[in-house]
C-alpha cells in the first residue's frame, strides 16, 4: 500500500499544478477582458464628450478666431481678453473647454490608465490640431506657465501634424451652448 500512495502523490502534485496553470490563464483572460472593457468605456466618454455640442462650439470658436484675426490672433485676444472684450471671452471658454478633453487623453495615458494605441486613435482627431496650433499660442498669450507636458505627450504620439478639416462654416464666434444630456 505505501507504494501506491507514493506513486499518487506526484499525479496529485502534477494535477495541481496542471490546475493552477489553467487557473492563471483563466485569470489573465478574465483581467484583459476587463481591460479592453475599461478602454473600451473610456473610448466611448471621450466620444460622447467630443460630439458635444458645447465642444463643437468651442472648437468653431477657435477655429474662427484664428481666421478672422489672422497670423496675429493670439496678441489680438491677449488684448481683447484684457478689455473683457465679448467674443474674447467666448474664445476664452472655448480655450478652457478644448485642454480639458486633449489633457485628460494626456494625463491618463502618462499614467498608464489609456493604452498606447487608444491614446493614438485619439490624440490623431483631426481637432487636435486646433490644441496646438491655436489653444497653444493662446496659452502662451497669457504669460503664464502653462503644463506643456500634455502638449508634449499628445505630440509625441501625433502621426502628423497639419490635418486640419476643411471649413464647412462661416467663421463666426458663437456663444456656448448648454449640451444636451
Amino acid at each position: 500500500m505505501s507504494g501506491v500512495s507514493s506513486n499518487v502523490i506526484p499525479l496529485i502534485m502534477l494535477a495541481s499544478v496542471g490546475v493552477a496553470c489553467v487557473s492563471a490563464f483563466f485569470s489573465w483572460r478574465s483581467s484583459k477582458v476587463a481591460a479592453n472593457a475599461s478602454q473600451a468605456a473610456l473610448y466611448l466618454k471621450f466620444q460622447e464628450q467630443y460630439a458635444s455640442h458645447g465642444m463643437r462650439d468651442a472648437l468653431r470658436n477657435l477655429s474662427s478666431w484664428r481666421e478672422l484675426h489672422g497670423g496675429d490672433f493670439a496678441h489680438k485676444w491677449g488684448e481683447l481678453y484684457e478689455k473683457n472684450d465679448t467674443d474674447a471671452l467666448e474664445v476664452d471658454k472655448s480655450r478652457r473647454r478644448v485642454p480639458h478633453f486633449f489633457g485628460a487623453i494626456a494625463d491618463l495615458y502618462k499614467n498608464g490608465l489609456l493604452s498606447k494605441p487608444l491614446t493614438r486613435r485619439l490624440a490623431n482627431y483631426s481637432s487636435a490640431d486646433l490644441w496646438f496650433e491655436v489653444v497653444e499660442p493662446l496659452e502662451e498669450q497669457l504669460g503664464r506657465d502653462y503644463d506643456r507636458s500634455q502638449f508634449e505627450t499628445l505630440r509625441s504620439l501625433r502621426n502628423s501634424l497639419g490635418r486640419t478639416q476643411p471649413r464647412w462654416f462661416k467663421p463666426v464666434i458663437v456663444a456656448q451652448s448648454a449640451d444636451i444630456e
